[in-house]
C-alpha cells in the first residue's frame, strides 16, 4: 500500500523548531516521509569553511536574509550569493 505523507505548513514548522535553528548547530532535518531525498532547514548566522562534497545535487531556497556558498571549481575559487527569495541548485560532487 502506498503511504502518502501529510503536507507540512513550513512557516508553522519553522516557528515550532526555531530554537533548534540557532548556533551552534543551526539546522534540523524536515520530516519528508521518504528516504529518496532530505530537506535540511538551516538557521543563521552560520559559517562554514569546508566544502560539502555530495554525490547528489543540493537545492537551496533562501527564505529570509542572504547567504553565500564558497566553491572550488576547475577555474579556482568562486562564491555564489543567494539572496532572500532566491533558489539555487548546487551541482553534485562540488568541488570535483
Amino acid at each position: 500500500m502506498t503511504s502518502i505523507p501529510p503536507t507540512i505548513n513550513f512557516p508553522a514548522w519553522v516557528a515550532a523548531h526555531e530554537h533548534l535553528l540557532k548556533p551552534p548547530v543551526s539546522n534540523k532535518q524536515l520530516p519528508m516521509g521518504t528516504s529518496d531525498f532530505i530537506v535540511q532547514v538551516v538557521g543563521g548566522p552560520n559559517s562554514r569553511t569546508d566544502f560539502h562534497v555530495d554525490p547528489y545535487e543540493e537545492w537551496f531556497y533562501q527564505v529570509r536574509g542572504s547567504m553565500h556558498v564558497n566553491l572550488m571549481t576547475e577555474d579556482g575559487p568562486e562564491t555564489v550569493h543567494v539572496g532572500e527569495g532566491d533558489m539555487w541548485m548546487l551541482p553534485r560532487l562540488m568541488p570535483d
